[in-house]
């Protein structure tokens, strides 16, 4: 595809070891969305719409910020409330009508198994044509170790900070760190020849 005037190829990846991975993640996540959700029903069957209307769509919305489960079971109680106090008469007017929601949930397996697959892959993009190099090439290529990610873990060493024994100019600091990466830079130089011939 094209992507900032540019032809790339773009890999979704995709191993055993991320799927195991993602299957433990959600295997945990899933058990703390149950708690949550338990914790949200008792707040919702707490409270009481005017119309029966309401409380579907309350009901609804509350479904939707569910990741792993589903709504499995719903219905809408009306509650009578009569005019006086104590016990109602058969005779006695009703005052109002409240609706209560009651919902039950349950996992949604279709979800969950999309999550992981899902969470099992990641997408890569590379602008090298196909036939200089293959998909198997660019994946390892991705996962071999870099140099630029050594010389960035060398400069943060604790044995590059020398300014609290020798130096303390930071107009010095600073030079021996542009020093130190131009050194890099070479080391880096070097290398790429050496692998060109």
């Amino acid at each position: 595809m094209w992507h900032y005037g540019m032809a790339q190829r773009w890999l979704v990846v995709s191993s055993q070891a991320a799927l195991a991975r993602a299957e433990a993640r959600i295997t945990t996540a899933q058990p703390r969305e149950w708690e949550a959700i338990d914790t949200q029903r008792l707040h919702v069957h707490a409270k009481r719409c005017a119309t029966p209307e309401a409380a579907p769509a309350a009901r609804q919305a509350l479904a939707t910020s569910w990741r792993y489960h589903q709504l499995a079971a719903s219905q809408v109680i009306a509650h009578k409330h009569y005019a006086g106090k104590g016990r109602p008469a058969p005779t006695s007017p009703l005052k109002a009508l409240a609706w209560q929601r009651h919902a039950q949930g349950r996992p949604a397996q279709e979800v969950i198994e999309a999550h992981k697959q899902q969470s099992a892959c990641f997408v890569m993009g590379t602008n090298i044509p196909a036939c200089h190099m293959s998909e198997a090439a660019v994946i390892r290529a991705y996962k071999a170790p870099s140099g630029v990610e050594g010389g960035g873990r060398f400069l943060k060493a604790p044995l590059f900070f020398v300014s609290s024994l020798f130096v303390t100019n930071p107009r010095r600091i600073q030079g021996l760190l542009t020093v130190m990466t131009l050194a890099l830079l070479g080391y880096a130089l070097t290398q790429r020849r050496l692998r060109q011939q």
